[in-house]
């Protein structure tokens, strides 16, 4: 303990002694040409690094507190000494990383904030409530961010700093505050485009964001985030007699449940089904939105605000899916777009129209159609869970804090 006893006098006399105890050349060059600031900062952070057995808790935070006196006069060189030191510390006193967060300009507390493990996910969020935007862009950046900071973040971030956040692959972001920034992205392409690629993107999430996406990126959420499902039908099937898996959640979404007596599967409702998708087909060779979106709630396939949506949806990428959850034939489905597109004006030719929503019919089987329409019922109803999405950002703050 003798050795620990002497080393805080050490560092009080090690400007005037440097000569004499042995210390290497680069401290002997910085004494020689006159800043001794630097030395001091050196020695007391070669205080704070020592193992626990070598130093005890007293003078440790006592260096700390000497830090913070000597940093206040030091010229700008020594403070990017100090600040990198401390960036490199996974334990560096709390109330020394506080005062330089508070007390530095953004340029020399920048390897802190971007790099420093040492910032604890509350001292994160109370900087991010008092952060210049400049600062919020390096947050953003940061090599660590945990889900808690994240949620706080974007609630005062621009869009430069979301797609900042969602281009780095270290931040973690927890499923509510992926749908919050769902609901965010709605309208911007670019803002969609980014968060579609995130590893925490889940299926509620990516459907909800289809209608933001380009072209491209809608057939990547519709062959990524959608699946046969072979268990659930069969499990709800059992649980209840004569239901099946969107049956459900359309009746849950508003849609009317089945006249009491009618069996779904009965030859009479089969017929009628099929008159009506023809009658729909018919509707959409026409362009007439009203009707089709009249035969997909009368059909049971969606409820009238999923429906309208569906049919005013410029890229008709959403109404190739309602067709193949309706059961139209391949030839029928590729007879009415040819017909429907013909005499189209647009960026993108009727005969490529056609041939992509070719391939989205094509690719699509009929349960991915029909859960990609759940969402969309899920969706314009705020149920399931696109509840959460009601949350006023005051709600959102307070929850991150």
């Amino acid at each position: 303990m003798e050795y620990s006893e002497n080393l805080g006098q050490d560092a009080f006399n090690s400007a005037p002694v440097v000569a004499s105890t042995g210390i290497h050349a680069e401290k002997r060059a910085t004494v020689a040409a006159g800043n001794t600031s630097d030395v001091v900062i050196r020695s007391l952070m070669d205080l704070l690094v020592m193992p626990v057995g070598m130093i005890q808790p007293q003078e440790r935070a006592f260096a700390a507190d000497l830090l913070k006196e000597v940093a206040q006069t030091a010229d700008r060189e020594s403070q990017k000494l100090l600040v990198d030191r401390v960036a490199g510390l996974s334990d560096a006193p709390a109330s020394l990383v506080r005062w330089l967060l508070n007390e530095f300009d953004d340029a020399t507390v920048e390897p802190l904030i971007r790099d420093g493990a040492c910032i604890t996910a509350h001292d994160l969020v109370a900087l991010i409530n008092s952060a210049s935007m400049k600062r919020l862009r390096m947050i953003a950046e940061r090599n660590h961010l945990p889900c808690v900071a994240t949620a706080a973040l974007v609630i005062v971030a621009d869009r430069d700093v979301l797609i900042r956040l969602l281009t780095n692959g270290a931040a973690q972001i927890d499923e509510p505050t992926m749908m919050w920034l769902t609901e965010r992205a709605s309208g911007d392409a670019a803002l969609a485009d980014v968060l579609v690629k995130r590893p925490e993107m889940t299926p509620a999430c990516a459907l909800g964001l289809f209608w933001s996406l380009p072209a491209k990126q809608r057939s990547y959420v519709l062959g990524r985030f959608l699946t046969d499902c072979q268990v659930l039908p069969q499990v709800l099937v059992m649980a209840r007699p004569g239901g099946d898996l969107i049956a459900g959640a359309l009746r849950c979404a508003g849609q009317h449940p089945p006249t009491p007596g009618e069996e779904p599967t009965s030859a009479g409702t089969r017929a009628k089904s099929r008159a009506m998708t023809a009658d729909m087909m018919t509707a959409i060779e026409e362009g007439d939105h009203s009707t089709v979106s009249t035969f997909l709630v009368q059909l049971g396939l969606a409820g009238r605000e999923a429906a309208e949506r569906i049919v005013s949806d410029p890229g008709c990428e959403a109404l190739a899916v309602a067709c193949k959850a309706a059961g139209i034939s391949r030839f029928a489905f590729e007879s009415a777009c040819r017909t429907r597109f013909a005499n189209s004006v647009g960026a993108v030719s009727p005969g490529e129209m056609a041939e992509r929503l070719q391939i989205i019919f094509d690719t699509l089987s009929f349960k991915k159609a029909r859960m990609a329409l759940t969402y969309w019922n899920w969706q314009a109803c705020r149920i399931g869970p696109y509840e959460a999405l009601d949350t006023s950002m005051n709600d959102r703050e307070v929850s991150a804090a």
